[in-house]
């Protein structure tokens, strides 16, 4: 009777375990399906897609053709929701940058549906391959590239990495990262804040043609920030919605830092914080 009973409950592990799985398996192809949707978002934005690389850039590895980033805070209190949104589109120039790209890191959780991410590589005759990310695994140890840090806030954040096969000299790589947030309680003064604190350094690795954020709040919230070393200052926006205000911050034509090993961020370079 033991026999029958401890059977009973390994087929009973091991069907919940597959079934586990399966669930995890469907999570991950209905989110697949729908990440491939936020390139519809930027389909008309020309600054994706009509750009002048100077000379001065053409002797990088790889060029940032242009990156934006929204925060969409329609909702105001303690357990609202926001979306943060990374787009950015680069092009491999030599093969010393393919290091870097090869791998993408980001601090998504792929895992429960929410969060999306969209990746496309572009040929040079025009090929679109696109690239799921069903193989995420999270980063244990080891430093995340300023290239994946710039645009993150600062504190405790769980990074996972995800290869780009296939990826060539001469390639553009396009890639959207979407976060769905939860506004939690901020320090000693028990207010909802639905942005924590974050740096926004304009110099990465690589050259930049062109960078913005976008900001969609509540009214109920009002955004404080501060320029250093010459950035230009956010500015308020237009909006149709009533009950919301927006505001922006654009960067263009920003040099790569040859040498990132001896820079200590927030006092020898341009950022802005949040």
């Amino acid at each position: 009777m033991k026999k029958i009973y401890i059977l009973t409950l390994c087929v009973l592990c091991i069907h919940s375990a597959f079934s586990q799985s399966r669930r995890e398996e469907r999570i991950k192809e209905k989110n697949h399906e729908g990440s491939l949707e936020l390139f519809d978002v930027d389909a008309d934005d020309k600054d994706f897609s009509n750009y002048i690389i100077p000379d001065s850039f053409k002797k990088a590895p790889a060029i940032i053709l242009c990156q934006k980033i929204k925060y969409n805070c329609p909702e105001n209190g303690l357990g609202a929701t926001y979306t943060s949104t990374l787009h950015r589109k680069l092009v491999i120039i030599e093969k010393t940058s393919l290091e870097d790209f090869s791998t993408l890191y980001f601090d998504l959780d792929l895992k429960k549906g929410v969060d999306k991410i969209a990746i496309k590589i572009i040929k040079k005759g025009g090929k679109e391959n696109v690239i799921t990310g069903r193989d995420a695994i999270k980063v244990e140890k080891g430093n995340i590239p300023r290239i994946y840090r710039s645009s993150f806030s600062y504190g405790n954040v769980e990074y996972y990495k995800m290869a780009v096969p296939d990826l060539e000299v001469g390639d553009t790589l396009d890639y959207i990262l979407e976060k769905k947030n939860k506004v939690e309680v901020s320090g000693y003064t028990m207010t909802a804040n639905p942005l924590p604190k974050s740096y926004y350094f304009v110099n990465s690795k690589y050259p930049v043609i062109k960078q913005k954020i976008d900001f969609l709040l509540s009214k109920a919230d009002y955004l404080t920030y501060k320029s250093v070393f010459g950035v230009p200052e956010i500015k308020a926006v237009e909006t149709d919605e009533r009950r919301l205000h927006a505001f922006s911050f654009t960067d263009s034509y920003r040099n790569g830092i040859e040498d990132e090993r001896w820079v200590y961020d927030a006092r020898e370079l341009p950022h802005i914080k949040f």
